[in-house]
């Protein structure tokens, strides 16, 4: 046998036949293939793939959503060359429609390890020079997730599916008693909800740079039931994305109505939706629209939908997992509000974490009712970087004191060493103070050396102390209460004596005090004017006496 065809038929070998388990779990239909015993000859590859659609059953049109784990047989190792195919049969009612059609397989180092393509009914991998050529099985693993979506009607409850060329179909869902079809057309009913959904394209297109593409679906029946006259559309975003006006692709503004018959293929028509009819916020975040009402009324067996696209910030390439979230609302009787999200997976060959400086901030010396403060503050670090290439690179990343890691908007090369420092500016909590000293944390780009881990101590600011307003303030030893000189006041109107003279001294002597702070200095004053009165009266009296004698 020729040694370079034995070599292929081991690559186009495949696990032999994989299990085979439906699950729903939170309204998220699960299609798994377990991997069972490999038939002789199969290839190095293990792979568990998976599909995943937002309800059951799937109707024609919908996304399904295509995952898939993958790694090497123990024993075996990767040369450059070797080969990863996955495909549907070509009558598959599922198909692939992941756009780029170009993602890297990327090795848990953050290596690309192979170079793969999509189109519409496969999947091919083919490995490169990379850090795990050679390496032991246990280091040779990854997943990845490709867009597909459900194309036409099935009876069928299986997927035809093949992995290196053997057969392993997928088995549907059953969509439940009373129902007959496992994907269904949609010419069975245009549904009674708005549908929502987004996908991230960062392959630039025409003159557009990366972006979320976002889709909105309205049943004809939905408009007419919430009398809906003119379309008006409100949307609100979450996340580093952004709407624009005076974009366009190929001719077309990136606001465009296209109207659909009820099986979600033949479009009966499609238009931009004019500028005048669309205001965008200052910031960005939020846009209205209006599109007109048909002149013959929305029609009952039509749907509608709306195309538009949101935008990354300047300079932004989001990572690996990033979600970009929008909430829209459509006025009528009954204001129709939905929300949806779009997220960046593997297969769209983004940089994962490791590839970016991470900050995780936590807070300590708060008391426990203040302990919300930390998780609401967002704190702002510095990092500037040396990449190996030898350039530099720098930026901020905002982060909460909650613990939960933030990245850089950006990724960078591996191996770059970064400087990490917080912002001073940003530390004051209302009611403490902070008394962490401010250095910076070194961190390396790679695996579990990229994040820089930050803790601010905190000190309760001390209330102003009583004591001081105190000293300031009479004590009760040297000034009597009221109850006291309401008890010496009636001694002036008595018969004057010799021992008058001594009435002041006792009552001012310790037996004679309340204990109770002093009021004012009105009673001091009082007691002056009695003494004196009565030392005057007590020498008029002597005087008279000495002259009687």
């Amino acid at each position: 046998m020729n040694l370079g065809f034995a070599r292929r038929a081991k690559r186009s070998a495949t696990i032999a036949s994989l299990g085979l388990l439906a699950t729903s779990a939170l309204g998220m239909s699960t299609l798994v293939t377990a991997p069972m015993a490999h038939a002789e000859g199969a290839d190095k590859f293990i792979v568990s793939p998976v599909l995943e659609s937002g309800k059951t059953p799937i109707t024609v049109n919908d996304t399904v959503g295509f995952k898939f784990d993958w790694k090497v047989k123990p024993g075996e190792t990767i040369a450059v060359g070797d080969v990863l195919e996955m495909e549907f049969g070509s009558d598959s009612s599922v198909v692939f429609t992941q756009n780029p059609p170009t993602f890297d397989l990327m090795t848990p180092r953050g290596q690309a390890a192979a170079n793969c393509s999509v189109d519409r009914i496969k999947i091919s991998c083919t490995f490169v020079e990379s850090d795990i050529v050679g390496d032991g099985a246990e280091n040779i693993h990854g997943s990845a997730q490709v867009e597909g979506r459900a194309v036409r009607s099935t009876e069928s409850t299986t997927v035809p599916f093949t992995v290196n060329g053997v057969s392993n179909p997928l088995t549907l869902p059953v969509a439940g008693e009373g129902t007959s079809c496992v994907i269904c057309d949609r010419a069975q009913g245009l549904g009674s909800k708005i549908t929502k959904r987004g996908n991230v394209n960062l392959a630039p297109a025409g003159s557009l740079p990366p972006r979320v593409e976002w889709s909105i679906t309205v049943p004809g029946p939905v408009l007419l039931n919430n009398e809906v006259g003119a379309l008006t559309f409100s949307d609100t975003l979450s996340g580093d994305h952004e709407f624009r006006l005076g974009t366009a692709v190929e001719g077309n503004s990136y606001f465009r109505l296209s109207v659909y018959t009820a099986d979600g293929v033949n479009r009966v028509d499609s238009f931009a939706i004019s500028q005048e009819d669309i205001s965008v916020s200052e910031d960005g975040k939020s846009v209205k629209l209006t599109v007109p009402e048909p002149s013959e009324g929305w029609n009952p067996e039509y749907k509608y939908q709306i195309d538009y696209f949101t935008f990354f910030p300047e300079d932004i390439i989001p990572a690996a997992g990033s979600t970009f979230i929008n909430s829209f609302q459509i006025d009528g009787k009954e204001d129709l509000i939905e929300s949806a999200q779009a997220q960046i997976n593997s297969g769209q060959g983004v940089a994962d974490a490791e590839r970016r400086v991470g900050v995780t901030k936590t807070v300590s010396g708060l008391s426990e009712a203040d302990s919300d403060l930390a998780q609401s503050k967002s704190f702002t670090f510095e990092y500037e970087c040396a990449l190996p290439s030898g350039a530099t690179s720098s930026g901020e990343i905002s982060a909460y004191g909650n613990g939960v890691t933030q990245y850089s908007k950006t990724p960078l090369e591996l191996g770059a060493k970064c400087s990490v420092t917080e912002v001073a500016d940003d530390t004051d909590i209302e009611g403490y103070k902070f008394v962490t000293e401010i250095a910076p944390v070194d961190v390396t780009t790679g695996a579990g050396t990229n994040v820089a881990t930050f803790v601010n101590t905190y000190e309760p600011v001390a209330e102003p102390s009583p004591s001081a307003t105190q000293d300031e303030t009479p004590s009760a030893a040297s000034v009597p209460s009221p109850s006291e000189s309401s008890e010496t006041t009636p001694a002036v109107t008595t018969e004057p004596s010799p021992q008058a003279s001594e009435t002041p001294q006792a009552a001012a002597t310790p037996s004679q005090q309340s204990g109770s702070l002093a009021n004012t200095g009105a009673n001091v004053v009082v007691l002056v004017a009695v003494a004196a009165l009565l030392l005057t009266t007590g020498a008029i009296v002597v005087a008279r006496r000495r002259k009687d004698v």
